[in-house]
C-alpha cells in the first residue's frame, strides 16, 4: 500500500500545482485523504480503488475533457465511506467534504469565485451521482467516464471480481448473513438482468460509454449472475428462521414508505440487528420515532413559549466573557451581500469570538450568481471591514447540521421585527428544533436560535434593490463598501440585465 500512496500522493501534487493550491493545504488534504482511505472499515474503497480509477484515466485521457474535474472526483468520492450509514449517506458527506476543502484550498481566480464554483459544483454534483451511477443524455461526457471508472470493477475477470466480492462482504460484516445474502442478490439479480417476469422492461445499461459497454457489459452482467447464483445458495443454507426473518426484513424495509422511517436511517440499523429480531424492528422504531417527535414537540413548545434571545435596536456591544461569547452562526443567500447584511454581521463579530456567516445552497437549484461567486464578494467585503473574525461558508444541507458540526452556541436569524417576521420566524424556530431533535438525534446538543433586529437606517436596503440598481446601471456605492462596489457590479451585471 505504500507503494501505491506514493504514487497517489505524486498525483495528488500534481494536480494541486495545476489548480494552484497552496502547500501547506495540499500536504493537510493528502494527509487527510490518505488518512481516510486507510481507516479499518475499509477492505476495497481503499487507496488501491483510487489507483485502479487512476489507470482507467490514463488510458482513456485523449477522451477526457477536464482532467482536474475528474482527478478531483475520484480522490474524494469515497472520501467518507461508512458502511453502517450507506448510500446516499456516504456520498454526500464525501461531497460535503470536497465542497469543504474547494471553499478553503482553491484560490478564488479571476473573476473571483466563478471558475472555481464551476468546477466545485460540477464535481460535487459528480460525487453524488456515485449513489446510483445513472448518467442522462445531458451529462457531460467526463461524467459518463468518471462513473464507468467507478463501475469497472463490476466487469473484470471472474477471479479478481471473487476478490472484489469478498472484500464488500467484509466491509460489511456487521450485517447477517441471511440479510446479507437476501439483499445483495436482489441487488445483483437487477445488475445482471433478471426480471421478474417476461413482461418486464430491459434493463438498462451498466456502463455510460460506449467503451465501457462494449468491452465491459457482458462480463458485468454475467459477474453479477454468478454472485447472486452463490449468495442464493449461501441463502438456502442456513436456518429457516433466519432466512425467513431476512426476507421480512426486507419487506418491512420495501414498505417503510413514511419520511420518518426513511430519515431514521433505516438501511443503517436494519445492518446492525440480530436476524431474530430485525422482524420486530418496524414497531420498536416506529415508537422510538413516536416518543421522540413527542418529545421534541415539547421541547420546542417550551422554547417557542417562554422565546428565544431577541437583540433589539439600538445594538450595544458587550464583552467577549458574557455568556454570548463563542462561534455563531448565521445563515442567508447574499445575493448579493449589502450593508444591512454587514451590519449585523459586524454586530454579531463584537461580541462573539467567531463568526460563519452561512451562505445557503439548494444542490438541485441552478443560480444565476454561484454562491463561490457571493462567497468571495462577501470575503472581501469582510476584508475591507477588517472583520478578521468572521468566516464565509457555503453549505448545502441543513443549517443546524453545520452549526452543530463546528460547535457552534447559537444560529442567529435577523428580522425587520416581530410584527412583520414574527410568526414566520417561529415556526421556521419549531421546524428546527424538530429536526434537530428527530434527525440529529438525542445526544447532540439542540443549538438555540435567537434573533437579531436589523438597523432601521438600512430598512429600505435589500438585495432585490441591489439588483435593480445594477440592472439599472446606477450606483450602489452606497449599498457595499465602496471598495467591492465595482466587483458586485461586474458580478451581477450580465446576470440581471
Amino acid at each position: 500500500m505504500d507503494g501505491i500512496a506514493g504514487k497517489l500522493e505524486c498525483r495528488w501534487h500534481e494536480l494541486c500545482e495545476t489548480l494552484g493550491v497552496s502547500s501547506e493545504d495540499r500536504d493537510l488534504w493528502w494527509k487527510t485523504l490518505r488518512d481516510r482511505h486507510g481507516e479499518a472499515q475499509r477492505a476495497y474503497h481503499t487507496l488501491s480503488h483510487l489507483e485502479e480509477m487512476f489507470g482507467y484515466f490514463d488510458v482513456h485521457l485523449a477522451s477526457i475533457t477536464d482532467t482536474a474535474a475528474v482527478s478531483l472526483a475520484i480522490f474524494f468520492h469515497d472520501a467518507v465511506y461508512d458502511p453502517r450509514a450507506g448510500s446516499p449517506q456516504n456520498e454526500l458527506d464525501s461531497a460535503e467534504l470536497f465542497e469543504r476543502f474547494a471553499q478553503v484550498a482553491l484560490p478564488a481566480g479571476d473573476p473571483p469565485g466563478l471558475a472555481k464554483g464551476a468546477l466545485a459544483s460540477k464535481v460535487r454534483r459528480w460525487i453524488v451521482q456515485t449513489a446510483h451511477h445513472r448518467c442522462s443524455d445531458e451529462d457531460e461526457c467526463d461524467c459518463k467516464l468518471f462513473m464507468d471508472f467507478d463501475m469497472a470493477v463490476l466487469g473484470r475477470s471472474w477471479p479478481e471480481y471473487e476478490i472484489y466480492s469478498q472484500q464488500i462482504r467484509q466491509e460489511y460484516s456487521h450485517v447477517p448473513e441471511a440479510l446479507f445474502c437476501a439483499a445483495r442478490g436482489a441487488f445483483l439479480k437487477s445488475v445482471a438482468g433478471d426480471a421478474a417476469s417476461s413482461t418486464a422492461p430491459p434493463p438498462s445499461s451498466i456502463y455510460a460509454t460506449p467503451e465501457f459497454r462494449d468491452s465491459r457489459e457482458l462480463r458485468a452482467r454475467e459477474n453479477a449472475r454468478m454472485e447472486a447464483v452463490l449468495l442464493q445458495r449461501r441463502f438456502q443454507a442456513l436456518p429457516w428462521i433466519r432466512r425467513q426473518a431476512a426476507l421480512a426484513a426486507l419487506r418491512i424495509k420495501a414498505l417503510a414508505a413514511n419520511r420518518f422511517v426513511r430519515l431514521a436511517g433505516f438501511c443503517g440499523l436494519l445492518g446492525g440487528v440480530a436476524p431474530a429480531g430485525a422482524a420486530a424492528l418496524s414497531s420498536k422504531l416506529a415508537w422510538t420515532l413516536g416518543m421522540s417527535t413527542l418529545a421534541a414537540l415539547v421541547l420546542g413548545a417550551l422554547r417557542l413559549l417562554f422565546g428565544a434571545p431577541y437583540l433589539r435596536q439600538p445594538l450595544r456591544s458587550l464583552p467577549l466573557q458574557s455568556p454570548a461569547a463563542g462561534l455563531a452562526v448565521i445563515a442567508g443567500s447574499y445575493n448579493p451581500p449589502h450593508q444591512g447584511h454587514l451590519e449585523v454581521i459586524r454586530h454579531l463579530s463584537r461580541i462573539h469570538e467567531r463568526v460563519h456567516v452561512v451562505i445557503g445552497v439548494n444542490p438541485g437549484k441552478t443560480y444565476a450568481v454561484s454562491p463561490y461567486v457571493r462567497q468571495e464578494l462577501l470575503r472581501a467585503m469582510l476584508r475591507e471591514l477588517e472583520l478578521k473574525n468572521v468566516e464565509v461558508v457555503i453549505w448545502s444541507s441543513y443549517v443546524w447540521k453545520h452549526a452543530q458540526a463546528v460547535g457552534a452556541s447559537v444560529m442567529y436569524r435577523g428580522i425587520r421585527s416581530w410584527r412583520q417576521d414574527g410568526l414566520a420566524e417561529k415556526w421556521l424556530e419549531l421546524q428546527n428544533l424538530l429536526a434537530q431533535r428527530i434527525l440529529g438525534g438525542w445526544r447532540q446538543l439542540v443549538i438555540p436560535t435567537a434573533y437579531i433586529q436589523a438597523d432601521p437606517k438600512y430598512a429600505g436596503v435589500s438585495s432585490t434593490l441591489l439588483r435593480s440598481r445594477i440592472s439599472a446601471s446606477s450606483s450602489i456605492s452606497d449599498l457595499v463598501p465602496l471598495g467591492c462596489s465595482l466587483a458586485v457590479q461586474h458580478a451581477y451585471k450580465e446576470k440581471v440585465s
